[in-house]
């Protein structure tokens, strides 16, 4: 299980930093700064881009479908009969394949 919480919770600290850059970088300089220079304009830019794009893939490695890190959190959350009930009702999964050509 804390393999797959890596991917998710590292999305998340890394929007929670991107968060913290962006709040510290408006607390140190003027509003007025982001519209004088370009380079702050694109600073300001990534620093939002880097907290949309690490929370839409953590939110999204959270569903739980094969082969997601959902589907492994949910799977050790679960009871036991629940768990079988789980796997019996998922079909194949998609890392059994044999071949994708």
């Amino acid at each position: 299980m804390k393999v797959a919480l890596a991917g998710p919770l590292s999305n998340f600290g890394l929007t929670a930093a991107f968060t913290i850059c962006g709040i510290l970088l408006g607390l140190f300089l003027s509003p007025t700064a982001f519209l004088d220079s370009p380079v702050l304009s694109y600073l300001l830019r990534i620093i939002a881009l880097g907290i949309q794009i690490n929370l839409l893939l953590a939110v999204f490695n959270l569903i739980p479908v094969p082969p997601l890190d959902g589907s492994h959190i949910l799977r050790n959350v679960l009871s036991p009969s629940a768990r079988m009930a789980y796997e019996g009702s998922r079909g194949t999964d998609f890392s059994s394949s044999s071949s994708f050509s």
